[in-house]
């Protein structure tokens, strides 16, 4: 495909950049790097027109190779890091080398980027409007109140702010020192739990208009509270009222009567029905409701949500409904069916689970939809229970029949002229650009099935149709506690670009693993209580997955030796060994053969283990050399002491 940016003219080598241009997918270093064998010019040409610097899956990530980075791409503007290795270092050196960095996002961060040397840090990055800081678990810092403010201090310009600290202990009154420290907020995500009902009303009260996301997930806010924010916040684009148990029909009508641009809206656990759908939506217009995501999981609604939906908000594109009866239709009305809900509302993301699903609600629509499967234009899908006679009905949701759009390459002359200048200034497109493609209806490209969470009968004809029609899209696939067997296992092989599969406590055997050993080239696969696979099994498979890095193997039965992993598991970096009995294998895990080679998994950060015999007998057998630096489980308690020996300590 031939394009023209900057007078340069040049060829692409695959269509990935095309997706990272026109349909909003992250634009990773790994990707930047691939690009740039290009030409010089073209090299160039990312190295001064890289936005966007993604490397949320380098968590190994150091110091040193982030300044590297920093220093190649000069003209970041959004940097995303999820390294736990990273110092406070890492942040001196994003305002050392990135004048024009906007946003930041910081995933397992460590103590280090708290305290008072990184607050100043902060404060260097004087452009900083998007703040978003989530906490490795287990990581100890100051109060969370303190540990917060102390950054905020130093970021009067801030806009965004989305903060996950381990520590619950918000002091409220706190708190109110938010406006004052930032004036320009609009947005505010601290968790659950962490407003009290006059704090959530007097800050969001001191912000005005200006105000347009706040997450009050799991507080102490009523109906009367939620309708001063509304009156006051009329702008307000994003709500979170997760598991608010105040909250009920009067505060949504008021925040749908004050707020016309709700487009994110959160509603989890609440006591409410079909009338919070109304009521969120507010009075009827003749303009559609600009709503783009609802999330209704265990609460009261039902199918009459789908009618009320599709007739006021055809603009939404992700619905979560978990725990939803959507085959139960209203009383003064008749069932909507899925099909004919997503024909005028094609979403993006759909999660739905309940126990009295019918086959009912995956037929109907026009003829389009019936030909392609009504799932086919739902690139992450998350499926759970559903009632026995549905089973055939929603395979054949899956069932899809390929698009000849989904095979022709996206040709850049069919681009709007607006988006081509846009890109050939400044490589700027919107991250959520996505949401709008749908809108362009004489581009030839509709979404794939891209990822999928599957928890109902029938799993075998579910693979089967997978591996007809979704073989070069699927990449993320959970079939967890499922029927699955080695009949559906082996149709997995066939998904090319599958890299992360769940197939947990199913019965699938080594048949399945031989067939995935010349597979796709996996990153992730759990085998957690699959008891009918073996060592052998487990061979085949680690021979020809060089790429694999994380690995369950938690509960199998089966498995008489680890051996496998010490010959062919030199990728891995997570291992879950919970429930293994081979204590001679684990200590060969840690071996550091003297001058006989590199050590055993090189790699290995994440070890999970369930009892504390498996420490015990452990313990005096690592060298402690190889202690250092990796990080434990054992059930649900985390650890991590990366400069010292952490198992002595700890016992």
């Amino acid at each position: 495909v031939k394009m023209v940016v900057k007078e340069i003219r040049m060829v692409l080598l695959n269509d990935d950049l095309l997706r990272c241009l026109f349909f909003g997918e992250s634009v990773n270093i790994a990707q930047l790097f691939s690009w740039q064998l290009v030409c010089r010019k073209w090299r160039d040409l990312i190295r001064t027109s890289c936005r966007v610097l993604d490397c949320s899956d380098f968590t190994e990530m150091t110091d040193e190779q982030l300044l590297f980075l920093l220093r190649t791409f000069s003209n970041v503007a959004s940097v995303a890091l999820a390294s736990s290795l990273l110092t406070s270092d890492s942040l001196m050196h994003l305002a050392d080398h990135c004048p024009c960095l906007t946003r930041l996002a910081l995933q397992n961060a460590n103590r280090n980027f708290f305290g008072a040397e990184s607050a100043r840090h902060y404060g260097r990055m004087g452009h900083l409007a998007w703040l978003s800081i989530t906490a490795a678990h287990g990581t100890s810092c100051a109060p969370a109140s303190q540990a917060l403010l102390d950054i905020l201090r130093q970021l009067p310009h801030l806009k965004v702010l989305r903060v996950r600290l381990p520590s619950k202990k918000y002091e409220p009154e706190e708190l109110l020192e938010l406006p004052v420290l930032c004036p320009h907020l609009e947005s505010i995500d601290l968790g659950y739990s962490v407003f009290n009902a006059e704090t959530a009303v007097a800050v969001a009260t001191a912000y005005g208009a200006q105000f347009q996301g706040l997450q009050l997930g799991n507080s102490l806010v009523d109906d009367e509270g939620l309708a001063e924010i509304a009156a006051q916040c009329p702008n307000l684009e994003r709500v979170g009222l997760n598991s608010c148990k105040h909250v009920s029909i009067p505060g949504l009508t008021a925040l749908g009567v004050h707020c016309r641009r709700l487009h994110k809206v959160m509603l989890d656990g609440l006591p409410v029905g079909n009338d919070a759908v109304r009521a969120i939506l507010g009075p009827e217009s003749d303009n559609p409701h600009p709503l783009w995501l609802l999330s209704l999981n265990f609460t009261r609604a039902n199918n009459e949500a789908l009618r009320i939906l599709a007739a006021r908000a055809p603009g939404l594109r992700a619905l979560n409904a978990w725990d939803l009866d959507l085959s139960a239709p209203d009383e003064s009305s008749s069932l909507l069916s899925l099909p004919e809900f997503l024909d005028r509302c094609p979403l993006t993301r759909l999660a739905i689970s309940h126990p009295s699903l019918r086959s009912e609600l995956f037929v109907g629509g026009t003829p389009e939809t019936q030909r392609r499967g009504c799932l086919a234009a739902v690139p992450h899908v998350a499926l759970g229970h559903c009632s026995a006679d549905a089973t055939d009905a929603l395979v054949a949701a899956f069932d899809l029949a390929p698009l000849e759009a989904n095979t022709t390459p996206v040709s850049f002359e069919s681009v709007p002229q607006a988006w081509r200048d846009a890109v050939a200034q400044q490589w700027a497109v919107p991250l959520h650009l996505s949401e709008r493609w749908h809108a362009l209806p004489s581009v030839p490209w509709r979404p794939c099935l891209t990822s999928l969470l599957y928890h109902a009968p029938n799993t075998d004809a579910l693979c089967e149709a997978l591996a007809r029609s979704c073989r070069e899209t699927l990449r993320v696939l959970s079939l967890s506690n499922t029927a699955l067997t080695d009949v559906g296992g082996v149709r997995l092989a066939c998904l090319s670009r599958l890299t992360h599969l769940n197939v947990s406590e199913t019965a699938v055997t080594d048949v399945t693993l031989a067939a995935l050993a010349g597979g796709p080239q996996l990153e992730q696969l759990l085998l957690a209580k699959c008891n009918n696979v073996t060592s052998a099994g487990l061979e085949a498979l680690l021979m020809q997955q060089p790429r694999l890095h994380a690995l369950s193997l938690g509960s199998c039965k089966g498995l008489t030796s680890l051996a496998p992993l010490l010959q062919y598991g030199s990728a891995l970096r997570d291992v879950d060994l919970r429930d293994v009995s081979d204590i001679d294998t684990l200590e060969h895990l840690f071996q550091i053969p003297n001058g006989q080679g590199p050590a055993v998994l090189p790699q290995l950060r994440v070890m999970r283990l369930s009892v504390m015999k498996q420490l015990a007998q452990l313990v005096n057998r690592v060298p402690k050399e190889r202690q250092r630096g990796i990080q434990f489980s054992i059930g649900e308690m985390r650890m991590h002491r990366p400069g010292g020996s952490f198992l002595a300590e700890f016992l």
